[in-house]
């Protein structure tokens, strides 16, 4: 993974927002902070269960631009063209 951009950036970004840390997250989606941290590196997926609670939290926050493809997958597609542009 590049060096320069972090997994996960929307969703940091949303945890930040709302001066969130990644045990708050855990308690979402009914994991250890342990779970989060080898998600949020990328080391271990989010389920499709554990995306859909996260994305209704932030919506129920008022979040209305938030997105399953922005939040879990649209970083990944930066990684790819930054790759493929070197």
């Amino acid at each position: 993974m590049s060096e320069s951009l972090k997994s996960f950036p929307d969703l940091r970004g949303l945890l930040a927002k709302y001066n969130m840390t990644f045990a708050d997250l855990a308690k979402v989606i009914g994991k250890s902070e342990s779970s989060i941290n080898l998600k949020m590196n990328n080391t271990v997926g989010f389920s499709l269960a554990e995306c859909k609670a996260i994305l209704n939290y932030f919506k129920n926050r008022g979040e209305k631009e938030v997105s399953a493809d922005k939040i879990f997958f649209d970083w990944m597609s930066t990684i790819v063209d930054k790759e493929e542009a070197q």
